[in-house]
């Protein structure tokens, strides 16, 4: 069996275990809108900041669905928010990922290229970049990105993920994304998701994720550990600033055990 068998199990397995988990994945990454499918634009609220989508919903393969209007079956990143076209797959072997199609590449320079996991681990189809995360509050897409990339790697056996994911942008509402979601998580220990899978406030929502600060990460870097309550999933993420954006790095388990952090640690410490 070939790693792309491999991983249509994995979609199957999650497909099985309900929306539950569906909603669960866009919230533990923040969950959030997408750029308007028409203009290359992201929608924005009355105040000018990004607005998260009005709806996300399940496609066929269990993978999380684009923002409304667009076809999430339509792009080769089913699991991205971002509309058809916005995003395209990159690269083979070791080299595939996802990036923004009108990038400037200055994201795809800074993604993790060759973390130190096991054998069992293999890079296999990115379902990211996604768009207007938000962590505790925090925008983490404050404007549109100027570029944007993403790289997974999987233990699919474990049905465990690693991911790299890179933001850069052109205005200075992009930097300083990691220090304000360090300061955030000081007084944030949960918070709730709607039925769309996205962000609101703790006891609201029909889902409920608890968040624990993780320490024992290099200079820069900021951890924590998402886990949505009733749901089998959790996720152990860590942030850093870079120039002009973010750098995401996250392990997931979406069934059985919990995910190792040292997996966590030993990829943020790879990359330097």
């Amino acid at each position: 069996m070939d790693i792309h068998e491999e991983e249509a199990g994995v979609r199957t397995q999650m497909r099985l275990t309900g929306l539950v988990l569906i909603s669960a994945l866009l919230g533990a990454c923040g969950g959030g809108g997408a750029p308007d499918a028409a203009q290359g634009q992201r929608t924005s609220s009355p105040d000018g900041t990004p607005a998260a989508s009005s709806s996300s919903e399940a496609s066929g393969d269990g993978a999380v669905g684009s923002a409304e209007g667009s076809d999430p079956a339509a792009g080769p990143v089913a699991g991205s928010n971002a509309p058809p076209g916005f995003v395209e797959l990159r690269g083979e072997g070791d080299d595939a990922h996802a990036a923004m199609t009108d990038g400037d590449g200055s994201a795809e320079a800074l993604l993790l290229t060759d973390p130190p996991v096991g054998e069992a681990w293999q890079v296999v189809e990115a379902d990211g970049p996604k768009f207007v995360q938000t962590v505790c509050g925090v925008q983490l897409d404050p404007v549109q990105p100027r570029d944007a990339a993403h790289r997974r790697w999987g233990w699919v056996e474990g049905f465990t993920y690693l991911t790299s994911e890179v933001h850069t942008f052109a205005e200075a509402e992009g930097q300083g994304v990691a220090a304000k979601t360090a300061a955030a998580l000081e007084d944030c220990d949960g918070y709730g998701l709607d039925g769309e899978g996205r962000e609101v406030a703790s006891g609201q929502g029909v889902h409920q994720v608890e968040v624990d600060r993780l320490g024992e990460l290099p200079e820069g870097w900021v951890g924590w550990t998402e886990t949505t309550v009733g749901a089998g999933l959790v996720r152990h993420n860590a942030l850093r600033d870079v120039d002009d954006g973010w750098h995401w790095v996250s392990v997931v388990s979406h069934a059985g055990p919990d995910p190792d952090v040292e997996v966590l640690r030993d990829a943020v410490d790879s990359a330097g």
